[in-house]
C-alpha cells in the first residue's frame, strides 16, 4: 500500500479524550497465511500531521484483537524513508534498508509535513486458526494537550485451510 492517502475522517476512542489533528489511512485490511511463533511487522498505518506544535507519542495498543496475535513492540520510520509505507514484512524488528532510521514509538516526535511517520508494530502468531487483528489505538499528547486515535488497520490470519475467499468474507461479515 505505498504512499497510501492520509485522511482527516479520524474515530474517537476511549477516556474522553478526542482524536485530534493527526491524520491517519483510511480502512484497510491484509491476509497473510502465518503460522505461530512468526513474527511480521505491520506497517501500514501512516501518521501525517500538519500543525506548528510537533505531537509526541505516548502509547500504542492492539484494539479489538482476538487473542491470536500478540503485540510485542511499536517502532516508528522517519519521513526520510525509501517507501511511504510497507504492508507486512516478515520478522520483527525490521531490517530493510529502505526504512531509514528506526526509533520506539513511545516518545516519537511527529514532524509536520506531507510525509508523516510509519508506525512499525511488531506482532507475533500466539494462536493458530482465523485471527483478527481490527485496528491500533496511539495516544498522543500536543503541548499538554492529550488525544487518542484509532488506525483501522486490520490484519487477519487465514488458516491454510480456508481460502482467501472464505477468510475475506468472514471478516467482512463480522467488521466491515
Amino acid at each position: 500500500m505505498a504512499g497510501a492517502a492520509a485522511v482527516s475522517l479520524l474515530v474517537a476512542c476511549g477516556g474522553g479524550r478526542t482524536p485530534g489533528p493527526i491524520a491517519t489511512p483510511g480502512r484497510f485490511a491484509y491476509f497473510p497465511r502465518l503460522k505461530v511463533g512468526s513474527t511480521i511487522t505491520d506497517g501500514a498505518v501512516q501518521l501525517i500531521y500538519h500543525g506548528t506544535r510537533n505531537p509526541v507519542i505516548d502509547e500504542v495498543r492492539d484494539a479489538n484483537t482476538t487473542d491470536g496475535f500478540e503485540l510485542i513492540g511499536a517502532m516508528v520510520a522517519g519521513p526520510r524513508r525509501k517507501w511511504g509505507v510497507n504492508e507486512m514484512v516478515h520478522g520483527y524488528p525490521p531490517t530493510q534498508a529502505g526504512f531509514g532510521p528506526i526509533t520506539d514509538a513511545v516518545g516519537a516526535v511527529i514532524p509536520a509535513g506531507d510525509v508523516g511517520v510509519e508506525l512499525l508494530l511488531g506482532l507475533k502468531i500466539v494462536k493458530g486458526g482465523y485471527q483478527v487483528r481490527q485496528s491500533v489505538d496511539i495516544d498522543y499528547h500536543i503541548g499538554t494537550d492529550e488525544y487518542t486515535i484509532r488506525a483501522p488497520v486490520s490484519v487477519i490470519n487465514c488458516p491454510s485451510g480456508y481460502s482467501f475467499k472464505k477468510c475475506s468474507s468472514l471478516f467482512s461479515a463480522d467488521n466491515w
